[in-house]
């Protein structure tokens, strides 16, 4: 990121070497301490700032990729993300919670809080990393620590708040090889944040880390829109003794989906086994036991983000100067519920004849003696006929 606190101030001695070796600029989330260390300004609490990864900026500086170095802030128990591109925060300074008219002036952009909050809700923080990962599909997490993937999960998500932000000045570059020795040596540049142990700085576990980040980065653009859940088609119709549906449960970000079915009717799949629970996208039929109104109700819980802005100011040899926004949550769960009706109708009767049994079988004889009867008849006024010939 842009700093205020200018990093070309502390460029030094080999650090100063690589860099112009490297032929990058460098980026830092929160930036840099200056020459100027930062002085707290006023009430507030203090932020504590560690190192979580260093990637690399795919929008190029100089026709070079730039260098991010990627830091996690705390701010008490609250994990807190970088928020505000262009401002800067060391380790230490104080913050305190925006509100009223100082909340406005650092709100997040109003077409973009829709997408801040949905990135928020599903990446770390409101997360395990366990848990972002795998909604990510991740694997390949052999040989990475319980640490090592909270600092996968926080850069990941960090680096989808910043391309969402600021798209023009940040998109994630996760290349496929990478010079090792510049690795190793990037490794030391950062000692100051983060004590760096033999061989931890590598080509192979840095584009591994890299490329797990990426994976999180490219998930977590993807969770876009607000909870919802709806049952589709709302009504159907059927007749006792019949299914009634399909039926589609629709569920956009809510998790434990049950259903339930008012009397008169039982919830089945299309082998007619009984369904309780389904996911996003799962179907169920209504089997008609009795003649009237069936309701089916479906009921999950989905994540309430609440975000908190935090601001505060610090002071160098040129005045007091803004911090870098940074952003926490708060996370509760709801309940949501959506409805269906299945209207059963009585199942129609079958056709009867008007005489059945044993009344047609004596009709059918009393046929058959008038058909002799008549045969008789004809043949005794045919020999009449005959003799008075």
């Amino acid at each position: 990121m842009h700093v205020q606190r200018s990093f070309r101030a502390v460029l030094t001695g080999r650090t100063a070497r690589l860099l112009a070796a490297v032929g990058t600029g460098v980026v830092l989330s929160g930036a840099l301490v200056s020459a100027a260390q930062a002085i707290p300004a006023g009430e507030g609490t203090a932020v504590e700032k560690k190192l979580a990864a260093v990637v690399l900026n795919a929008t190029p500086e100089d026709g070079a990729h730039k260098i991010v170095a990627v830091f996690a802030h705390k701010i008490g128990d609250a994990l807190a993300y970088c928020v505000d591109w262009n401002d800067a925060v060391a380790n230490r300074d104080r913050y305190h919670e925006a509100v009223g008219d100082e909340a406005k002036s650092v709100a997040l952009p109003a077409d973009k809080a829709g997408t801040v909050t949905a990135i928020l809700a599903h990446g770390f923080g409101a997360n395990t990393s366990a848990e972002v990962l795998a909604a990510a599909g991740i694997t390949g997490l052999d040989g990475l620590s319980s640490a090592d993937l909270d600092k996968v999960a926080f850069a990941g998500t960090q680096a989808a708040l910043w391309h969402t932000l600021v798209p023009e000045k940040f998109t994630l570059f996760a290349p496929d090889t990478v010079d090792n020795d510049r690795v190793q040596e990037l490794g030391k540049k950062f000692t100051d944040y983060q004590p760096v142990a033999d061989g931890e700085w590598n080509a192979a576990s840095w584009l591994k880390k890299n490329n797990l980040i990426n994976g999180v980065y490219k998930y977590l653009l993807g969770k876009l829109g607000t909870p919802s859940l709806t049952i589709s088609p709302a009504t159907g119709n059927g007749t006792v003794g019949g299914k009634v549906g399909p039926f589609t449960v629709n569920a956009h970000e809510v998790t434990s989906v049950g259903l339930t079915v008012s009397s008169g009717g039982a919830l089945v799949d299309k082998d007619g086994k009984a369904v309780t629970t389904l996911k996003d996208g799962g179907q169920f039929w209504v089997d008609c036991k009795a003649e009237g109104t069936v309701t089916i109700t479906a009921t999950g819980k989905s994540k309430v983000i609440t975000i908190k802005l935090w601001t505060g100011k610090y002071l160098d040899r040129t005045g007091f100067h803004k911090l870098q926004t940074l952003a926490s949550v708060d996370v509760t769960n709801k309940d949501v519920t959506a409805n269906a009706t299945a209207t059963c109708a009585a199942a129609p009767t079958t056709p009867s004849l008007p005489v059945t049994g044993a009344p047609v079988i004596g009709t059918i004889a009393a046929g058959v003696v008038l058909l002799a009867i008549g045969a008789g008849l004809f043949l005794v006024r045919r020999r009449r006929t005959r003799f008075a010939a």
